[in-house]
């Protein structure tokens, strides 16, 4: 039996006209992605709040490098005794909506390569020796006035929760860490952690021969030179 060709195209068209049909009224509509670049940077009226650095030794254990315009990362001496230095970082992080996803997070530090003014000797500098800085997710809230080496927050050592980079024997301008999983972490719709910032510290560092090091601007420093991020977000709107 042939088969008109009319009545072929009718039973084609009509289910597909009752499926858009029905979509007109009942299905959803495809959401539009909405996408942004910002860049953070700490707020001016808390200048001077949001990091400092820390040493082991004896003599310095109970104080920090709060307010400096530089932060230390190092495994160095003092007074021919073995010591290293840590330096905490954090920035307000508020301006990332919970319903934004982090597809790409930069942290821009700006290096010193002369070794930090005033109270750390110009001679903890960036060495030839290779220097490897591990940067940790803080897992404790922290305070300005009492961080100490003898009072620090704990830090997470889950593969997923730092990164590990190795200072160029040239030191650039700038340097630009991808810290895209790590700000996921902590802000946003994947956020797990609360914002307690970086520590960032020497790797290895227990048991890890002098001289090692990486100096870098603080928050305190013009603001030109100051660490920030860059990051992209994309949300559905």
């Amino acid at each position: 039996m042939i088969i008109p060709e009319k009545l072929i195209i009718f039973h084609i068209l009509f289910p597909l006209f009752l499926l858009a049909s029905s979509c007109e009224h009942h299905c959803p509509l495809p959401q539009e992605k909405v996408e942004r670049t910002i860049e953070i940077r700490q707020d001016l009226n808390s200048k001077g709040d949001g990091d400092a650095y820390l040493n082991s030794h004896i003599t310095l254990e109970t104080t920090n490098g709060r307010g400096d315009r530089h932060n230390i990362v190092a495994n160095w001496t003092r007074f021919g005794d073995p010591a290293r230095y840590r330096s905490y970082l954090n920035i307000n992080l508020s301006e990332i909506k919970s319903s934004e996803e982090v597809m790409s997070a930069a942290l821009i530090l700006y290096p010193k390569p002369t070794g930090s003014d005033e109270t750390v000797p110009d001679i903890v500098n960036q060495t030839f020796n290779q220097n490897n800085v591990q940067v940790c997710l803080v897992k404790d809230s922290w305070d300005m006035t009492t961080l100490s080496w003898i009072n620090q927050p704990r830090y997470s050592e889950l593969p997923e929760d730092y990164i590990v980079f190795t200072v160029p024997e040239n030191l650039p301008t700038f340097i630009e860490l991808d810290v895209t999983n790590l700000l996921r972490n902590i802000a946003g719709k994947t956020k797990k952690l609360n914002n307690n910032g970086f520590l960032f510290k020497m790797a290895p560092e227990a048991n890890a021969p002098p001289y090692r090091s990486f100096v870098f601007y603080s928050l305190n420093a013009d603001i030109s030179k100051q660490p920030y991020f860059r990051i992209h977000l994309k949300s559905d709107q």
